[in-house]
């Protein structure tokens, strides 16, 4: 899955529109367009930069207190980053 900037797209609609003086896009052109959108954010990436600080901080801290620690709250994050925010 990726996120898209919802406003930029519909002020590039917007702009379609207004470019073409167009009255609607059918739905082949508003799919290629939605495709053709910038990832906004990428939830995968923010998980593979949150395993990667988690194994970096893991092995600095390594048989310390702050081990245990660090891996249950970075898994946490991963968790949360995974759910998206939504509940359910």
């Amino acid at each position: 899955m990726r996120l898209i900037d919802a406003d930029a797209l519909l002020k590039h609609f917007e702009t379609i529109q207004e470019q073409e003086n167009a009255i609607g896009l059918d739905f082949v052109a508003i799919t290629d367009e939605i495709k053709e959108q910038l990832t906004a954010y990428d939830p995968d990436k923010v998980v593979e930069q949150l395993e990667d600080y988690g194994n970096e901080e893991t092995h600095y801290y390594k048989n310390t207190p702050y081990e245990k620690c660090i891996e249950e709250c970075i898994g946490k994050a991963i968790e949360v980053v995974k759910g998206g925010g939504v509940d359910g």
